[in-house]
């Protein structure tokens, strides 16, 4: 990484002073103080690729204390505060737990968790928030839900033997996407597409013969080509969350159904879509990372591929998609060098204005228990730039617990994330942090942000 920050991982070095030639014992010592304290400035600064800036900014930057922990929560130099000195108290956080969904005030509240038929979760088709306020939600097949009157349609169903790989709605909440392939990996992969309550299927392959298929995005689009071009990744026949490669799918009735090459390189992943600007954000490069053995991190998000580099583009809508020139955020590395030397991105969020990206950075020791170490780095971008440009990222805060995750923003300045067992907001701009709930130590997806309201409708009640 080539901008301008400290390290999460630098420690400040007490480095003695020279001493006499005479006091050749103290010497040998401090020659040693100081080769490990120069080491250390190195190898963090290769870590960020940023050296020069590391060793700049060396002398004032230390771990946080145990007291600083406990004064700022999750994220260190921040300053932590109550919810209600932070929180709008209209709102509410949708978040996924345990195989249910829940909901809870933004003022930290009592959670209660939801009534939802047919819901299952899945780690590759987390539910969605439409413009509408409703909800669409996967497990024996697609719902819709309308939780301020407590109501529920299935849309369509699974065949038995098969599991949900995606799914996806346009930005105005009228068209639907979404893939199913055999859990056995015997069968058909099938793509769905269309109006909300009247899908159909608009693609098949056999499982195995990869790409293999699933719904990324709609490309958005004004006119007769709204909502006309549905956008693929490969998932390479893992039914988790795994992108590689872009392809374009037109749904338009002359269409001959057969998924366009985008990406050209197909080791490229796609990350995120700014639906209105149709910005792309991907990575050039993606790996695995070690596992912590300590269980650290949820299972089954520690072994994900993780993204190396980060890049955004513009996709040009039309029938004649194309990506534009990218603007680099982040370069890519060599992973075969040592894997405490490689940084990994992980949730990164387009702020609702669509001028700001944030994302969390870590790295992985490279012994057992393979602790990660994380940071939150935000940068300033402008869709309308041409060419495409992106300011330097700069280092919010560092993370002092074991595992951090993003969720949606509250707004264009409050972002939400978990942490170790908590929900928590973060002001980009204020740099406050507010704790709104615990979960109980579980693995916790945040799902979206809605209104207050629906906490006062019909549900079933139950602990967090």
């Amino acid at each position: 990484m080539t901008n301008s920050r400290s390290s999460p991982l630098e420690e400040k070095e007490q480095v003695p002073p020279s001493q006499p030639a005479s006091s050749s014992p103290r010497v040998s010592i401090f020659i040693v103080l100081a080769l490990s304290g120069a080491l250390l400035i190195v190898f963090t600064g290769l870590l960020f690729g940023d050296l020069p800036q590391a060793l700049s900014k060396q002398a004032g930057t230390q771990q946080p204390s145990a007291t600083a922990q406990a004064q700022n929560g999750p994220l260190s130099g921040l300053t932590r505060v109550e919810p209600d000195q932070l929180l709008p108290a209209d709102r509410a956080l949708l978040y996924e737990k345990a195989n249910k969904l829940y909901v809870v005030p933004t003022d930290g509240s009592k959670s209660k968790q939801l009534a939802l038929p047919g819901y299952g979760y899945d780690q590759s088709a987390p539910p969605l928030l439409l413009p509408s306020g409703q909800l669409l939600y996967s497990g024996d097949g697609i719902w819709l839900a309308d939780l301020a009157h407590n109501t529920q349609q299935q849309l369509a169903q699974l065949p038995k033997g098969e599991v949900i790989t995606s799914m996806v709605a346009s930005s105005d909440g009228s068209m639907l996407a979404w893939s199913s392939a055999p859990a056995n990996g015997q069968g058909m992969i099938r793509l769905f597409a269309g109006p909300l309550h009247a899908g159909k299927q608009v693609y098949e392959q056999q499982a195995g013969h990869c790409p293999c298929f699933r719904a990324f995005a709609f490309l958005d689009a004004a006119g007769k080509d709204a909502n006309r071009t549905l956008l693929l990744t490969d998932d390479r026949g893992d039914h988790r969350s795994v992108r590689f490669g872009l392809w374009r799918l037109d749904l338009a009735a002359s269409s001959t159904g057969k998924p366009e090459l985008l990406m050209k390189n197909e080791q490229q992943g796609p990350l995120a879509l700014l639906a209105r600007s149709n910005l792309l954000l991907y990575s050039d490069n993606e790996g695995v990372v070690p596992s912590p053995t300590d269980h650290s991190v949820p299972d089954e998000i520690a072994t994900l591929s993780y993204a190396n580099s980060l890049a955004m583009t513009t996709i040009q809508a039309g029938s004649g998609s194309f990506l534009d020139k990218p603007a680099d955020i982040l370069s890519e590395q060599d992973m075969r060098s040592n894997i405490a030397s490689v940084r990994w991105v992980t949730t990164p969020m387009f702020s609702p204005d669509g001028h700001t990206l944030a994302y969390i950075a870590f790295s992985s020791d490279d012994y057992d228990p393979f602790d990660r170490h994380s940071a939150l780095y935000t940068t300033q971008f402008s869709a309308a730039d041409q060419p495409l440009r992106a300011g330097k990222s700069q280092l919010l805060a560092t993370a002092t617990t074991h595992f951090i995750e993003l969720g949606p923003w509250l707004n264009d300045h409050q972002l939400t994330f978990y942490s170790d067992g908590s929900l928590y907001t973060v002001d980009t701009s204020t740099g406050k942090v507010a704790a709104i709930t615990s979960t109980g130590g579980a693995y916790t997806r945040i799902v979206g942000v809605v209104d207050r309201s629906i906490m006062d409708s019909e549900q079933e009640s139950g602990q967090p």
